[in-house]
């Protein structure tokens, strides 16, 4: 599990609803030194995710 701390940016590019009503943003972090890409529950970031949707 990657959990950002204070001050580090997390990009999100678009998000997709499921079966279940729920949206999923996926999203690109870059640490410096590794890149990482996924799609993260939005109820799991703060401001709700995406805006958009792919």
């Amino acid at each position: 599990m990657l959990r950002l701390g204070p001050g580090w940016t997390l990009d999100v590019a678009c998000s997709v609803r499921n079966d279940y009503g729920h949206t999923w943003s996926y999203a690109h972090f870059n640490d410096g030194s590794r890149r990482y890409w996924g799609w993260i529950y939005d109820a799991s970031l703060q401001g709700g995710g995406a805006g958009s949707y792919c």
